[in-house]
């Protein structure tokens, strides 16, 4: 399982694409937990419930795909600020415990982290969630802490930043060492 994550503007669109190219894997691009609004039929804690249990469904069939974001890594990042919550924390366990389950199925987490000033210049004709552009440093400074984090706890990581001169290569060599590790050798 490849994740890769990153602020909009980060270059994860391009990077996804380079390494789906090169390496003929499929992409998953998740969106993020259901909004308030969802169907009279679904309760919105059933509908969370399902958007837990496809995840976890991700995270058991899917290991040889690449996830552009994956919910348990950016529901940490989005969910507080933008909802007032992250829909992992539920009774019995925490977000932290599904970032556990997350890291002991041994992904490579690609984080594209060019400099702050890239990420900020948000192009008006592309669209963004409700309260990115208002939080973007906020958001980029929660990603930097939990990217740190996964790092610490011996999540297999590599930071990508598009504007570098050899920005392609090591992501490269990164994810053909994991998938000849994988077994998924290319």
């Amino acid at each position: 399982m490849i994740i890769v994550e990153g602020m909009d503007n980060s270059g994860k669109s391009t990077l996804i694409a380079n390494i789906a190219n090169r390496f003929g894997l499929k992409v998953i691009k998740r969106s993020g937990p259901p909004s308030a609004n969802v169907t009279v039929a679904v309760s919105a804690r059933e509908a969370e419930e399902a958007f837990i249990l496809e995840t976890l469904t991700f995270l058991v069939l899917n290991p040889q795909m690449i996830y552009d974001r994956f919910p348990i890594i950016s529901e940490g990042i989005y969910g507080p600020l933008l909802r007032n919550k992250n829909v992992f924390d539920r009774e019995g366990t925490t977000w932290e415990n599904w970032l556990d389950r997350l890291i002991q199925c041994n992904p490579l987490v690609v984080y594209c982290r060019p400099p702050e000033e890239k990420i900020l210049c948000f192009s008006p004709s592309r669209e963004q969630m409700q309260g990115v552009t208002d939080n973007a440093r906020l958001l980029i400074h929660r990603y930097d802490q939990l990217m740190d984090k996964l790092e610490k706890r011996g999540a297999m990581l590599i930071r990508h930043d598009f504007t570098s001169l050899v920005n392609w290569v090591p992501v490269e060599t990164a994810v053909s060492q994991y998938l000849r590790i994988q077994g998924g050798a290319r």
